[in-house]
């Protein structure tokens, strides 16, 4: 009986190493977080629930996420700003979805253009837009397909090539019917653009 008793101890002392090291590794996704972005948040709340949402894309966009993690956007809402994907991993990567009912959320990256702050008037009766109403990101490298992950659903296709140069390219392939894709905006210094 004494015997099996120390037998018994190696067993557990092992077993719990084992056990702390899986949780060190598999911790990513474990204890991966769903966030919360609404147009009535604010970025000051933890943007942990529906009731203390995030603002604006920019909070998003400077979060360090975590592989596993969720943030979900309020169906019915607009932004307009530029959603920058990153963090996550193959296994383990940062998703992108909504929240509520109604109308998909909408992530435009632009400005609305009427709104009287985005024009500066020249001379009288001559309007221009305003250079600081561009909310666009300029360097095509921000791009990081080893940190996100693409959806292809219904049978769309979205492709990224991770040369992005003058030979590199983005291919997407849309469905005949039944999805759409619109606002769809490439921003890559001379990128030749032809369609199939």
């Amino acid at each position: 009986m004494l015997k099996e008793k120390f037998l018994f101890i190696p067993f557990t002392f092992i077993f719990l190493i084992l056990m702390l090291i899986f949780l060190i590794f598999d911790s990513s996704i474990r204890f991966s977080h769903n966030y919360y972005v609404s147009n009535y948040g604010d970025d000051s709340n933890s943007g942990l629930s529906e009731a203390h949402p995030w603002k604006t894309i920019s909070k998003v966009n400077n979060y360090n996420f975590k592989p596993g993690d969720v943030v979900h956007f309020k169906c019915g809402d607009i932004w307009r700003e530029q959603l920058i994907p990153k963090n996550g991993n193959e296994t383990g990567p940062v998703t992108y979805a909504s929240y509520g009912t109604g109308n998909k959320p909408s992530l435009y990256g632009s400005v609305s253009l009427s709104t009287p702050s985005n024009w500066i008037e020249e001379t009288p009766n001559i309007w221009t837009l305003n250079k600081n109403t561009d909310n666009t990101q300029s360097d095509p490298n921000y791009i990081n397909p080893n940190k996100f992950l693409i959806c292809q659903k219904n049978g769309a296709k979205v492709n990224y090539y991770k040369n992005v140069s003058k030979s590199g390219f983005i291919k997407i392939d849309s469905l005949s019917s039944g999805i759409s894709m619109f606002n769809v905006q490439l921003l890559v210094a001379e990128l030749n653009l032809t369609t199939n």
